[in-house]
């Protein structure tokens, strides 16, 4: 008799959990649409299908969903979205509570002054919610500013608040503490580390912050602001073994994406130009080259005015459409140089025009500090290189 028990257990429980196979879940959709939108604030416009799967744990399955979180204007695509069922919800949809929801294959397209709103969306959902496999495209009116692939996130277990995914083809991490006040940021095996600190308040004010960037043995520290149209960057400070300087900086994101830098640097060793590589960093890079929009003012006083063969120096750079126009002036000892050109950075062979200027106004001076005999009679010169 006890045989037969447990068999017909058995066969009752097979029953309970595959009887739902043959129910036609497309007849709840507005039901399920409804659970999504008020518990997750998924606004869908698009479910292609509604299937139920018994493993690994029973499920709704919805194929190629369309959906914006809530009224804002992230928009979201999704191969799969599925909700995993309490028991009581496998034979009736009446009072849904699942266990947890999981979007599989998701692309993401986020306005870069709507970065807040998805910030906000993650800190306050109160359900469980895992994404596996999501590529996110921060844009500016269309245009892709940044581009994060396989993202992984979970708002519960023991990967809380973590994200994974990668970054110009290179792994990141990223940790959410401090009730997502304080985000840590890794680019993992390449010495690339940013701290963001920012200031308590929901994320409709964080407005304001600190942050601290390491990139190898280069430290970046800065206070930022931002709002809907731009981000600054205020008492900036980077520092490296051959480079120290100070800056601030203006990226606006509206009507157009463009960057306004002030730098003052206030040491600098001859070993920071001998570690440039010009190959690496610009003529390879011309598809990132090319959507730049760059502004910005260059100057350095020597602290030691007789022994340095630069003494001040100032200059501007501006880059447009690949094309960087630049312009500096250097006093040297004895004299100053002048120069002024241009060049296109994305040609295949980019060619470089300028036009450069040594007036000499010290001769006795000049000629010592480059070691030249004294042979000229004018007492000043005017050069065009």
């Amino acid at each position: 008799m006890l045989k037969y028990i447990i068999v017909l257990l058995i066969v009752i429980t097979i029953l309970f959990f595959f009887i739902p196979k043959f129910f036609n879940f497309q007849k709840k959709e507005n039901l399920i649409r409804g659970y999504l939108l008020d518990k997750y604030s998924f606004k869908i416009s698009n479910i292609s299908s509604i299937k139920y799967r018994v493993f690994p744990l029973p499920n709704l399955i919805l194929k190629d969903v369309n959906f914006t979180i809530d009224d804002s204007s992230i928009n979201s695509t999704t191969k799969n979205l599925e909700i995993y069922l309490n028991l009581k919800n496998i034979l009736s949809l009446k009072d849904l509570s699942p266990k947890k929801v999981v979007l599989t294959d998701t692309k993401v397209k986020v306005e870069i002054e709507n970065y807040n709103i998805l910030l906000k969306y993650i800190s306050d959902l109160e359900k469980k919610l895992k994404i596996k496999n999501v590529n996110l495209s921060l844009r500016k009116n269309e245009n892709l500013i940044l581009k994060l692939n396989n993202i992984y996130f979970s708002n519960y277990g023991y990967k809380k608040d973590n994200i994974i995914g990668k970054v110009f083809e290179k792994q990141f991490k990223v940790d959410f503490k401090d009730n997502y006040n304080e985000i840590n940021f890794k680019i993992l095996d390449t010495g690339i580390k940013a701290d963001f600190f920012f200031k308590k308040g929901d994320f409709k004010g964080k407005k304001k912050g600190t942050s601290k960037i390491i990139v190898a043995n280069n430290l970046f520290k800065f206070d930022f602001e931002i709002n809907d149209n731009q981000l600054s960057l205020i008492n900036a400070y980077i520092k490296n073994k051959d480079l120290t300087a100070n800056l601030s900086s203006i990226i606006k994101f509206s009507p157009f994406f463009k960057i306004r830098s002030d730098i003052e640097v206030k040491e600098i060793n001859e070993e920071f130009f001998n570690k440039i590589d010009l190959n690496n960093l610009i003529f390879k890079n011309k598809a990132l080259i090319k959507k730049l929009n760059i502004e910005n003012e260059v100057k350095y006083k020597s602290k030691k005015f007789n022994s340095n063969l630069i003494n001040n120096f100032s200059s501007s750079f501006d880059l447009a459409y690949g094309r960087l126009i630049f312009r500096y002036k250097a006093l040297i000892p004895g004299g100053k140089k002048i120069c002024k050109g241009e060049i296109n950075l994305i040609e295949e062979f980019p060619r470089l025009n300028f036009i450069c200027e040594l007036r000499i106004s010290n001769k006795t001076k000049f000629l010592k500090k480059f070691s030249i005999r004294q042979n000229f009679e004018k007492k000043k010169y005017f050069f065009i290189l």
